[in-house]
């Protein structure tokens, strides 16, 4: 299984930012993966009356498998009500404070006796957290006050439960299809020493997608990969139904068709890619291996026909995440996994100017010139692969860099634009920082930008398992001891 398996391997593949490398990702267990997506609803306060606590997580489970319910089921008297239900918005503000990448969606059931100056306190908390997307209040009694809709850019009331959940559906549709994270690379940095968090994990993920290619696999990798999607998803009959099709239908041929389904692969793929979770992408190398191949393939054909395209992505941004952009305008940007984009500029700006009930967003078009001259840049036209052929799609492959050349409002299209160029430069500025000579240094190379982004503990093993694999008087193990030094010390 696996497109990997007999094709020959090639030196310089399209997309490879760097030179080929020789690493190997520690092994985990292929059978669990933390029952997080990118998106976790938070229900917080008291259930409705006439809905169970498991019911009501099995029907938001049909929506979005990671939920978590902050309730008071247990409570007796009006005075313990108010005391666990400020408990439950504590305890909820300290679960979004420990993530870091995924979005959250709260619901807050208002109902009395909740004190209105410690909801509104908790709103203006929550609503400050960038992990919180949208915050939904079922308000079934009318306890809320109005303004709470205009003070807080997040928060939306409504007086039943039906309508929270349809704003539920259509919140994480929204999320699911504009979450993108976007790695900046500062081109004056010269050395990995200079590198800022942002920087290294630009150039990790370059790494890292060269060595998901080389990384064996054999039949037991797809079904390893199945028992984990199995294990994580549990019972739920939406998801088991498509894993089984999936394991008797599925061949390399197909990947792009199947990433393209709202299934549980495109969740789950596209939350270990932009959260850079190297358990998950090590988990789903089989399949990532094999949509890359064929992304490739059809780039070839691409490159027969046409020259050069432009192309449009629409989606909705905060102004902090569109500031963001313009900071980096003439820098290079990377996206953290496959970059959906249509030939279509009307499906783009229709799509831009999807309603929300967030006051704080607003429509942003991109604009991409891509050339299909590039050498180290691979997207393709998958209309007739896809199952939404009448989006248009233009698909780029994992970590495609591109600069940005202007970022701001235009006035002829009436929105905020950012235009950018899919380029090879940012090969010749990684080439820079990663000319070492040794498969050795390159591979010491991969679990220091581990460190440079924060992640210790997987730095940690990472180090570990290369000193197990090399003599105890290797010149390198000076620097191994360095580095888990330093993963130890950061910790």
């Amino acid at each position: 299984m696996g497109g990997s398996q007999g094709t020959p391997k090639r030196e310089n593949t399209p997309g490879n930012i760097v030179p080929p490398l020789n690493i190997q990702i520690p092994a985990v267990n292929e059978t669990t993966l933390e029952s997080r997506e990118d998106i976790t609803i938070l229900w917080v306060g008291t259930l409705p009356q006439d809905i169970s606590k498991q019911t009501l997580e099995e029907k938001i489970q049909q929506v979005n498998n990671s939920v978590r319910l902050y309730d008071d089921l247990t409570l007796s008297s009006a005075a313990s009500h108010l005391g666990t239900v400020v408990n439950c918005m504590k305890d909820s503000l300290e679960y979004i404070q420990l993530t870091e990448k995924e979005k959250a969606v709260i619901i807050l059931s208002y109902s009395d006796p909740m004190n209105s100056d410690l909801v509104k306190k908790y709103l203006g908390e929550v609503n400050s957290k960038r992990q919180v997307d949208s915050i939904l209040i079922l308000d079934n009694l009318n306890q809320a006050d109005p303004s709470w809709s205009s003070s807080f850019t997040k928060v939306s009331i409504f007086n039943n439960f039906n309508q929270v959940f349809a704003e539920v559906v259509k919140q994480i549709e929204l999320i699911a299809r504009q979450l993108l994270a976007f790695s900046s690379f500062e081109q004056k940095q010269r050395t990995t020493k200079d590198l800022t968090k942002e920087s290294a994990s630009f150039l990790w993920f370059q790494v890292l997608v060269d060595a998901l290619k080389k990384m064996p696999t054999n039949k037991n990798s797809f079904k390893s990969m199945l028992t984990m999607c199995r294990n994580y998803y549990g019972t739920q009959k939406k998801y088991e139904a498509d894993i089984n099709e999936f394991e008797s239908k599925y061949i390399p041929s197909n990947a792009v068709k199947w990433y393209t389904r709202d299934t549980f692969l495109y969740r789950l793929l596209n939350k270990a890619l932009r959260t850079e979770d190297v358990t998950s992408l090590y988990v789903f190398r089989t399949f990532i291996v094999d949509l890359c191949n064929q992304l490739e393939a059809e780039f070839g054909k691409l490159k027969v026909n046409e020259d050069e395209l432009i192309l449009y992505r629409g989606q909705q941004m905060s102004e902090t995440e569109f500031e963001k952009l313009q900071h980096n305008e003439h820098n290079l940007i990377s996206t953290n996994g496959f970059f959906s984009t249509t030939r279509g500029k009307h499906i783009a700006t229709n799509f831009a100017k999807t309603s929300s009930t967030r006051a704080d967003l607003t429509p942003v078009l991109f604009e991409i010139c891509a050339s299909t001259k590039l050498e180290k840049v691979v997207f393709a036209d998958i209309t007739s692969l896809s199952e939404y052929a009448s989006e248009q799609e233009v698909l780029f492959s994992i970590g495609t860099v591109f600069q940005i050349d202007k970022a701001g409002y235009d006035p002829n299209d009436k929105m905020y634009k950012v235009n950018m160029t899919a380029t090879d430069e940012g090969s010749k500025n990684v080439a820079k920082l990663v000319n070492r000579s040794s498969d050795s240094g390159r591979r010491m190379l991969f679990g220091e930008l581990l460190l440079d982004m924060g992640k210790y503990t997987e730095s940690q093993k990472y180090f570990e398992k290369m000193k197990e694999e090399i003599n105890a008087d290797d010149a390198e193990i000076a620097d191994i001891h360095h580095n888990l030094g330093r993963a130890y010390g950061y910790k």
